[in-house]
């Protein structure tokens, strides 16, 4: 009885070694190319419609030479003011989009950083209005 529990821990422990590694291992690949997205609200978002203004940087540079998705809706009524757009760029390669805050309560936003099909950033943003 004692071998079987002596192998069962072997095992375990095997297997928590073998994750972490390929953990650690994508780590090192992710951070090889960083790109992170920044957000701000020009003005503090309330009922109607307010610009959100996104930069896209790979390490500390602001990148252009991406596009970003904007998916936005209510997760307490999920599909009823569900909207994706692709935002537009400035000359300062800022992306700018409007949003419409249709009505008070729960809001998520989903913004997702594309470059040759590939996404290589996403945040979340969860708003209170």
């Amino acid at each position: 009885m004692k071998k079987i529990k002596y192998m069962t821990l072997a095992f375990v422990a095997f297997l928590f070694s073998a994750t972490t590694s390929a953990q650690q291992a994508m780590a090192v690949e992710a951070q090889a190319e960083t790109y992170s997205i920044k957000y701000e609200w020009p003005q503090k978002p309330k009922v109607g419609d307010h610009v959100l203004k996104v930069k896209v940087f790979q390490e500390k540079e602001m990148v252009t030479d991406v596009e970003v998705v904007v998916s936005y809706d209510m997760p307490s009524m999920r599909g009823h003011h569900d909207t994706t757009a692709k935002m537009m760029q400035n000359k300062k390669g800022e992306f700018l989009l409007p949003i419409n805050f249709a009505m008070r309560g729960g809001w998520e936003i989903v913004l997702t950083a594309e470059k040759d099909g590939k996404i290589v950033a996403k945040e979340i943003i969860l708003l209170d209005i």
